[in-house]
């Protein structure tokens, strides 16, 4: 944006000297206009050549500087122009990031909606698998029903069982703290 500002403020201080240019020229033609106004006055008194050349010097003065002034209107008419097509360019990208930031947060809040939903039903899945780790096989080895705790003989099978349990649960945890922070990422946070 600040991009079109700076180009805008070029541009305006360009018709802006433009503008000064074309009103010098009109002032100038003002003043020749009275002269040549003069010189035809006195042109009817005094039909020398002198008075003839002066009044022909300032007819073509004018129509020079008629010339001028249509150059600079010309010229201004080009940059009004190029003034409004920066304008109106500048105001499409402001639409245009509008439109992007709206874009992001439409597709943050579709992701945060659908995440919402899934982790209902990961809710009822997760109420189904918590509470569920038993060491089964290690009590099958060491002879003990599922129902019955580790006794003081299955030491070396209940250390295991720990042991497994630990590093299960930091493997758990590593994987699901990965898993937040990816969700945390998609929904921008």
């Amino acid at each position: 944006m600040k991009l079109f500002k700076s180009e805008i403020e070029k541009v305006q201080e360009k018709k802006s000297q433009v503008n000064e240019k074309i009103q010098e020229e009109k002032n100038k033609r003002d003043k020749l206009t009275n002269a040549l106004k003069l010189s035809e006055t006195e042109l009817m008194i005094d039909d020398s050549a002198s008075v003839k050349k002066k009044t022909d010097k300032f007819s073509k003065a004018i129509k020079d500087l008629d010339k001028e002034i249509e150059k600079l209107n010309k010229e201004a008419s080009e940059v009004s122009s190029e003034l409004s097509e920066l304008i109106k360019q500048k105001k499409q990208a402001e639409i245009d990031e509008a439109c992007e930031e709206y874009a992001q947060e439409v597709e943050i809040s579709t992701k945060a909606t659908i995440l919402s939903k899934e982790l209902e039903k990961l809710q009822d899945l997760a109420d189904k698998k918590s509470g569920l780790a038993n060491p089964r096989a290690l009590k099958k080895l060491a002879g003990v029903k599922t129902s019955e705790r580790f006794g003081q003989e299955h030491a070396h099978l209940q250390e295991k069982a720990y042991e497994t349990n630990e590093k299960a649960k930091a493997k758990a945890k590593k994987e699901t703290e990965k898993v937040l922070k990816d969700v945390k990422k998609l929904l921008g946070k």
